[in-house]
Order: C-alpha cells, then sequence, then structure tokens
C-alpha cells in the first residue's frame, strides 16, 4: 500500500467523473511525486501521519490518499526508494518517490487512487496522540519539531 498527504475534499466526486481538483494534490513539478509505503495496515500507515505531522508548522489533522503498489507498478510508473524528509526516524525508510512522470502517469495515478476510494483522515486529536506516544517511547525528539508543534505537544506530555 502507498500513501500519499492530500486534501480529501479535492477527491470527492462532482459528477461520474474524476474531480480535477484532486490534480492539485498530486502537482509533480520535477516530474516526482512523494509516497510512503506502508506494508503492515494500520500500524505503518500511523507511523507514516507522525511523519508527516513531524514536518509540519502547526499540529492539524492529516488526510491520505492510499494506493495500491501493485497497481502503480502495473501501471508502469516507477518507484524508488528514498529515505524521508522528517524528523520521525522510525518512518523515513518508508518514503517512496514515484519518479520520471508524465502527464499520463499523473492522471493515471489519479484514477488508480480514486479507484481504491480509501481516504483515511486523522484528527488533530488523534494526530497529537499518535506524536505524542512517540515522544513518549524516545522515538520522536520534542527539539526536533517546529516550536509550535513542540507548543502543543509540551502541554499535553
Amino acid at each position: 500500500m502507498l500513501a500519499r498527504m492530500v486534501r480529501r475534499t479535492r477527491w470527492y466526486p462532482v459528477s461520474e467523473k474524476l474531480p480535477a481538483a484532486c490534480l492539485i494534490d498530486l502537482g509533480a513539478p520535477d516530474n516526482i511525486l512523494s509516497f510512503w509505503r506502508a506494508d503492515r495496515v494500520p500500524d505503518d500507515i500511523k507511523e507514516i501521519v507522525v511523519a508527516i505531522a513531524a514536518k509540519r508548522e502547526n499540529l492539524q489533522h492529516v488526510d491520505l490518499a492510499l494506493v495500491d503498489e501493485d497497481d502503480v507498478t502495473r501501471a508502469g510508473i516507477k518507484l524508488d526508494e528514498t529515505e524521508g524528509d522528517t524528523p520521525y526516524a522510525a518512518a523515513r525508510l518508508l518514503h517512496r518517490l514515484v519518479v520520471e512522470l508524465s502527464a499520463d502517469d499523473v492522471l493515471a495515478m489519479a484514477k488508480l487512487i480514486e479507484a481504491k476510494n480509501d481516504y483515511p483522515r486523522y484528527t488533530k486529536r488523534e494526530v497529537r496522540d499518535l506524536m505524542l506516544a512517540a515522544v513518549r517511547q524516545q522515538r520522536l525528539a520534542l527539539r526536533e519539531l517546529e516550536d509550535n508543534v513542540q507548543e502543543d505537544l509540551t502541554k499535553h506530555l
């Protein structure tokens, strides 16, 4: 399973067709897209949520779009293993880049995501709880987070 942060409301169909707004979530200015690989669902998904939230300036909800990795590779779309850019070291190796993308590939990704139709949302409270658990287990260091996130989490420790 692959996961990407999206804005879930962009994926709600306005008709029988793929909504154009969803393509905003698949912007690929360098012909690459960042995804996270989840072999153990839901455990890896929670790790991914912490990895994403740990890079943000403020604590907020996280929306994801899920897609089957096998479907992506069958579509001829290339994946590279790369270390994720996150202070949450436990999840860095879950990161993947979808590379060498064409406009056709981006549209194919959108269609695969839409077909999967799985857009989990983690509320701000759920994100906070996951991050607090990682801090308490010493898998996430507060000092590596943005000041606003540090302050929010510290209030709840």
